[in-house]
């Protein structure tokens, strides 16, 4: 459950065929305003951290294709 002040760690992995996509809510926020292009090669990570202040998601990229 969303809460205040909360903290989250979003771990992304692309499966055998890569090229998933990724569907951020309204309530995630970007620097810039806009989310970042994952990594779609086959097997990829991508490491998102986020803060929530009970209205928004604030998402930092930590790294992309960190595989």
């Amino acid at each position: 459950n969303r809460q205040d002040g909360n903290r989250y760690t979003l771990k992304v992995i692309q499966d055998g065929v890569g090229t998933r996509l990724l569907a951020w809510g309204t309530a995630y926020t970007f620097a810039g305003g806009t989310a970042p292009t994952l990594s779609t090669g086959v097997t990829d990570v991508d490491v998102f951290d986020m803060y929530d202040d009970g209205t928004d998601i604030f998402v930092h990229t930590i790294g992309l294709n960190v595989s």
